[in-house]
């Protein structure tokens, strides 16, 4: 006898996989699993270590690469202490370099080491000037009018405008008369505002005697005026007393060859004249002619040689070539305020028309030259004309002469339309920057490294951006250096890490 079948049992459902693991972190650059480091505070991507020091190398080899960056500045930190010193003190003075906005060069030509401005004395503000002394007596005066004494002697109740002081006293004087006279510059000293103010008590007292009230108002304002001169005294004592002690120094030495240069114009110090700029002038006039601007970063000279308006110069500033801000403050609305890349090509094109008319100037010149030349070859020659001649050198030909009399030609002229088809590179398109240091408003806040579990870099060895102090997010000073400042401040925005001392000065 068979049996029923058994019911089948139920199909299991299948079971749902879990997301795969998350790959293994890995070198952005070489893909390497080993000795990663999370260096850039703005992204995730990992780095290894051999690939770091390798972006710092190319950054001290390569000016347009400095310095270390990613999404923004990569610190030194995260490559000390195994990074070579020589190489890290290096890196230090090229960002040094590349921080300061106004860079300061040595003006002697063997030399031109760049200044920190750490040595250069910073130029006292002149306190401000000293109060003259008719602004000072008139203070005096202002203060008597509001005196109740003063009621007789000024306004409607002035008793010294009434005829019976006209005719008794040979000088009959007021507080309005007083202020006038001030107001004149009669009183080239207080003894002569004294004299009159002891005046007004004087001729009270002849006309009304001295028991009458008048007189008696009369003498308590001039109570009340020396009361006032000698406070006024002993305030311009401790005035001056305390008025800082302005030092002047007008000159620095280069802490490199110890030259000795102008604080004022930043050239070879030049004692007992006014400081000459004539040479910048002469250069920012070249400038202009050929249609250079500055690199509002470096203040190098570029010239826009075709492409838009994105301009990234060599020090790695990214800017607006029509208004020259930084790219990250340009709206983009500057075009018809400044010169477009027509205009630049207007303008070689008439630099190029300037240059065909001189060149037929200069041919004109060199033909007469020539033709004069040859007249006196012609012509004959004294002995004794010959004789003044041996022993000098020959006039330079005629072609050095030609050569003198050109003007400067401008050889980066012809506009984009030229350029764009001469073959010759002129760089990579500037691609879009992160954040840049030189135009960053700077918002700083405590640094705070993330408790991740993950490799930052050795926060021991975190330091200023600026001073290159050492610098600490705790603020608990290193033993290995004791004088460190207490704590780290980063900017939100690019990352610049300062000490509390440089937060102030970007803060001023």
């Amino acid at each position: 006898m068979e049996r029923p079948a058994q019911p089948a049992p139920p199909a299991r459902p299948p079971q749902k996989k879990g997301p795969p693991p998350p790959p293994p972190p890995s070198c952005m650059v070489c893909t390497d699993h080993t000795d990663l480091i999370r260096a850039c505070r703005n992204c995730p991507s990992h780095i290894c270590q051999d690939c770091l020091r390798n972006r710092f190398d190319r950054s001290l080899e390569e000016p347009s690469m400095f310095p270390a960056s990613c999404c923004a500045i990569i610190q030194l930190h995260t490559v000390l202490p195994e990074y070579s010193t020589d190489k890290a003190n290096q890196y230090r003075r090229k960002f040094e370099e590349w921080l300061t906005p106004a860079k300061i060069y040595c003006p002697s030509p063997t030399c031109s080491a760049f200044i920190p401005e750490r040595n250069v004395p910073k130029q006292q503000r002149p306190p401000p000037p000293a109060p003259s002394l008719q602004d000072l007596l008139l203070q005096i005066i202002d203060e008597l009018f509001k005196c109740h004494h003063s009621r007789f002697f000024q306004g409607d109740y002035n008793v010294s405008k009434t005829l019976r002081f006209h005719e008794w006293v040979p000088k009959s004087i007021d507080l309005d008369d007083i202020k006038q006279n001030a107001l004149n510059g009669e009183y080239d000293s207080a003894a002569k505002l004294t004299i009159d103010m002891s005046l007004i008590a004087t001729n009270a007292k002849f006309v009304m005697g001295a028991s009458h009230p008048t007189s008696h108002a009369a003498m308590n304002l001039f109570a009340d005026y020396n009361k006032l001169l000698a406070q006024l005294t002993d305030r311009l004592v401790a005035d001056t007393h305390n008025r800082p002690q302005i030092t002047h120094q007008d000159i620095f030495p280069c802490p490199t060859c110890l030259i000795a240069i102008c604080v004022k114009c930043r050239q070879k110090a030049h004692p007992d004249t006014d400081c000459d700029t004539t040479e910048l002038d002469h250069e920012e006039t070249l400038l202009a002619q050929y249609g250079y601007k500055r690199c509002p970063r470096c203040r190098e000279g570029i010239k826009r040689m075709l492409g838009c308006a994105h301009v990234q110069c060599r020090c790695g500033a990214h800017f607006c070539w029509n208004c020259a801000k930084s790219i990250d403050d340009c709206m983009g609305d500057c075009v018809s305020d400044f010169d477009s890349e027509g205009e630049d090509e207007d303008m070689d094109e008439d630099m190029d028309e300037d240059e065909d008319e001189h060149e037929e100037i200069y041919e004109e010149a060199a033909e007469r030259m020539s033709e004069d030349g040859s007249n006196r070859d012609d012509a004959g020659k004294s002995p004794r004309a010959d004789s003044l001649t041996q022993g000098r050198s020959p006039p330079p030909p005629l072609s050095e002469a030609y050569q003198a009399l050109r003007a400067p030609v401008n050889l980066d002229a012809g506009g984009a339309a030229r350029w764009a088809g001469s073959g010759l590179n002129f760089g990579e398109e500037p691609k879009e920057p992160a954040v840049q240091v030189w135009s960053c408003q700077h918002h700083f806040e405590k640094f705070a490294s993330p408790k991740d579990g993950q490799n930052y870099g050795n926060l021991g060895y975190m330091e200023c951006n600026r001073c290159f102090l050492h610098v600490s997010e705790t603020g608990v000073h290193f033993q290995r250096n004791p004088g460190a400042e207490a704590g780290a401040w980063e900017c939100n925005d690019c990352r610049l890490i300062v000490c509390e001392g440089c937060k102030e000065h970007y803060e001023d």
